[in-house]
């Protein structure tokens, strides 16, 4: 859902089911050492996927 800048962080959080965006926002920082929207830029989240 990330590689989609259509949907922000918030609507992700919410989507898979986090209690709160900052709760998302903790977990995905902690597995994966960036914080989502860090990722999101260093992970193509501008471009379209097929």
């Amino acid at each position: 859902m990330l590689r989609h800048p259509g949907q922000n962080i918030s609507e992700i959080a919410e989507a898979a089911g986090f209690v709160s965006p900052s709760h998302f926002t903790r977990i995905f920082k902690a597995r994966e050492g960036v914080s989502p929207s860090n990722w999101r830029k260093t992970q193509g989240g501008e471009s379209s996927l097929s």
